[in-house]
């Protein structure tokens, strides 16, 4: 417990300094707010102390026990059982380094077999809002990354620039960026096909989003759409270092015409609403949000009308483009994984998995014993099948009460080296559906918005996973995500995941990303100035403009709270 004893005295350092530079006056406010603060915590310190056992003991020994997950209704959620697994067949010894262990049980290997002859692709996106007056300005990136031969390609770039609601503006670029990060990753590997490479591809944030913050945006300008999903070898533009060959098949000449990808998308989405599969949804005058700020037909109001007549919901043009990067994978048996970093705020893991886990049986009758479960009162029978679904619905109550996260539950659960079994993702699946299901909506979407996606992304045949990889003993865990294509190889794909973080061992990233993470982001100072620069370039060239009013427009006179301790003194 030194660690925790070190970190003790750092805290109380910190606090002392802090009081060194306080008046007296500030220093009793100070010495109030710590009385509160412990009083309220040693009140609740018999359920601190139950959530920390639980956390660290008693749920790492339950995690030992293989479970098959079930829903609020009874029914198995995943055909295997969700158990912990070892890249290494058993715990590092966290005293050395993990990469002559791998090499012992000829794990390193196994991974070199899978990895070799592979092009490498990672892809990452950037979305920089420029914080200047005049209308609303981003600047849009979008790179594909090649570890093999470090090169870059395709790379999109746009700047958009106009007078939009904040609100509908920000979410657009949001799906824009998604849009383009599925298309770069299809354009790279047809690219990489058509040279004889099979490629080996990374994304970066969540395979499939969680749609309904851009459900309702509709793009009505095809040459927008257009540039969305092109690039141009003759011009370079969109292209980077990226070898296009000079008479591409014709998979790779569709995927590079823009033109081409609309009139696929547009004769798909026809057929659709011909067949009633999705009854027209996106133009529904009656529909709530549909179409967004516009009376006019998706089609135009000639059902026949020209392409270029048509607008193009974003949701159908998103999860259109998901389902062909799902078939090409599953077609020529590509490893695509998509790795999510951040997951302090997640929960969906930990709604489908923790209810089971909990539920007790003879197998794991320690579950009924836990402190966690008493002070919840949820001691159950064992065996009580028919209590399950009360139980598993009642699990997701404790879950909100305890503030469970994907991140607190599973950090100290697993060590490094350690995955989970993968379980289905439902956050684009219809919200009630889920609800039944779970007893919580997790993050489910609108019935409305679910006839549109069931018909052009099938679940039940275009499943898409998620697992759990502790990549570093420093970081909370990589949440995983990918097609439900690979069978049981997902385990060789989660241990590739883990060998591509270890040049990267402090962050726990695959180092493919870090690469494209640098070429994709944008710094936000460098965007203002550039937009700045234009804004002044142009007040120049008009005149007697004052110069207050020019502060004003670039933000520049605005009040900043951190100013106030200066001012004061």
């Amino acid at each position: 417990m030194k660690e925790v004893k070190d970190m003790e005295q750092q805290l109380s350092l910190d606090l002392q300094f802090s009081i060194a530079s306080m008046d007296a006056g500030q220093v009793g406010n100070l010495r109030g707010i710590v009385a509160d603060v412990s009083e309220a915590l040693r009140k609740n310190e018999n359920l601190f102390k139950d959530n920390i056992n639980f956390l660290t003991k008693e749920l790492v020994t339950i995690l030992k026990i293989p479970v098959q997950l079930t829903d609020a209704e009874g029914y198995p959620i995943n055909q295997n059982t969700f158990q912990l697994y070892y890249i290494n067949n058993a715990p590092f010894d966290q005293r050395s380094s993990p990469i002559p262990q791998m090499k012992k049980t000829g794990v390193i290997q196994q991974i070199s077999d899978t990895l070799r002859a592979k092009d490498i692709i990672g892809t990452d996106e950037s979305n920089v809002d420029a914080l200047v007056s005049l209308g609303s300005h981003a600047f849009l990136k979008s790179v594909a990354f090649h570890l093999s031969d470090e090169t870059v390609g395709p790379i999109l770039v746009r700047m958009r620039s106009g007078t939009f609601d904040e609100n509908v503006f920000k979410r657009a670029n949001e799906l824009i960026g998604y849009i383009r990060n599925i298309y770069v990753a299809l354009v790279a590997i047809e690219n990489s096909l058509q040279y004889g490479r099979q490629p080996y591809v990374v994304l970066h944030g969540p395979l499939v989003r969680a749609i309904g913050a851009f459900a309702d945006i509709i793009f009505g300008d095809f040459d927008f759409v257009r540039e969305l999903v092109s690039i141009n070898p003759n011009t370079g533009e969109g292209v980077g270092e990226l070898r296009i060959p000079a008479n591409p098949n014709a998979e790779l000449y569709s995927l590079i015409n823009g033109e081409i990808i609309l009139k696929e998308f547009d004769g798909f989405c026809r057929k659709l609403a011909a067949q009633g599969g999705c009854n027209k949804q996106c133009q529904n005058k009656t529909a709530q949000g549909y179409p967004l700020n516009n009376e006019e037909p998706i089609f135009g109001e000639d059902e026949n009308a020209k392409l270029k007549q048509r607008k193009f919901p974003g949701l159908c043009l998103y999860f259109y483009l998901l389902r062909k990067l799902y078939e090409k994978c599953q077609k020529h048996k590509i490893l695509l994984a998509s790795c999510v970093e951040n997951i302090e705020n997640a929960r969906e893991f930990t709604r489908i998995v923790f209810p089971s886990i909990m539920f007790p049986t003879k197998s794991n009758q320690r579950h009924c014993f836990t402190n966690l479960l008493k002070s919840h009162k949820l001691i159950l029978p064992f065996n009580d099948k028919q209590q399950q679904p009360e139980f598993i619905k009642k699990m997701q109550d404790v879950i909100d009460e305890l503030n469970l996260k994907d991140s607190n539950l599973f950090t100290h659960a697993m060590k490094e080296g350690c995955y989970t079994s993968p379980v289905e993702i439902f956050r684009y699946k219809e919200e009630n559906e889920v609800r039944r299901k779970f007893g919580h909506s997790i993050s489910g979407v609108h019935n409305r918005h679910w006839e549109i996606i069931k018909r052009i992304f099938p679940p039940e045949k275009n499943a898409v996973m998620m697992s759990y990889v502790r990549t570093t003993p420093l970081k909370e865990p990589l949440r995983v995500e990918f097609f439900n294509i690979y069978g049981d190889e997902y385990h060789q794909l989660l241990k590739t995941i883990y060998a591509l973080t270890l040049p990267c061992q402090s962050y726990g990233m695959p180092v493919v990303l870090y690469y494209a993470d640098l070429i994709a982001r944008t710094p936000q100072r460098l965007i203002n100035a550039v937009v700045e620069g234009e804004i002044i370039d142009l007040i120049n060239r008009m005149g007697n403009v004052p110069f207050d009013t020019v502060m004003a427009l670039l933000g520049k006179m605005n009040r900043n709270y951190l100013e106030r301790k200066g001012v004061e003194r």
